[in-house]
């Protein structure tokens, strides 16, 4: 191996390495006696996978469009991140109430977690036929993330959408859902992204770090 070649090898070492040590940074953050907020380990996780994403594509104005199609095409499948969150869609008023599982008997008041009741992106475009691929797309887990809590954090210093902290359930779960009752009396379900779940999805992504850029696919995901 000559030393042109080897370059983009060590490269991708170093910086697998730094990666390894903010993860392990951010996890030191979950358990110390003044345990960090939610936010500031978001953050961290959203930036790695934010990085990974320019090194595999790098290029301008595209940082949304690498984000998803980086934790759409590149995650593991029990990663779920192509789940279209069907709260969200109810939220939204795209779908009825009477399209999800709350209707069923005894159900209204659940706490659902991820595939209890979010569908994947094939089987919610079979489901509803009448929603728009993009509308479907933009309310998958990858999009949620990249909208709610990297530009939500990274913009604001608050989480976007329907987003809160606090996990509803204590399973492990890569979401969980809650309803909360707005002052008209109406209810909004809530979503929370589990931490142990970005922690995965942002190892991995990190561990399979490309040695050089890819190009550009031809047509993006989100599009």
């Amino acid at each position: 191996m000559d030393r042109q070649e080897q370059r983009p090898q060590q490269n991708t070492i170093v910086r697998k390495n730094y990666f390894r040590k903010k993860i392990a940074y951010a996890e030191s953050l979950c358990v110390t006696e003044s345990k960090a907020d939610y936010s500031d380990v978001c953050i961290v996780l959203c930036a790695i996978l934010s990085a990974c994403a320019a090194i595999r594509w790098p290029g301008k104005n595209i940082d949304k469009a690498r984000f998803i199609e980086l934790l759409i095409m590149h995650s593991k499948p029990e990663h779920g991140l192509d789940l279209v969150s069907i709260p969200t869609l109810m939220n939204d008023k795209l779908i009825h109430y009477s399209d999800t599982p709350y209707s069923k008997p005894g159900q209204s008041n659940r706490i659902f977690i991820d595939e209890e009741i979010d569908l994947r992106f094939s089987d919610a475009k079979s489901k509803f036929k009448n929603l728009d691929e993009k509308e479907l797309k933009s309310r998958t887990y990858a999009s949620l993330i990249y909208e709610w809590i990297r530009c939500g954090y990274a913009h604001e210093y608050l989480l976007g959408g329907y987003a809160c902290q606090v996990p509803a359930s204590r399973q492990k779960a890569r979401v969980s859902y809650i309803q909360r009752i707005e002052k008209d009396h109406s209810s909004t379900v809530m979503m929370s992204f589990h931490l142990d779940y970005l922690f995965e999805i942002s190892q991995h992504h990190v561990e399979i770090l490309p040695g050089l850029a890819e190009p550009e696919p031809l047509k993006w995901w989100k599009n």
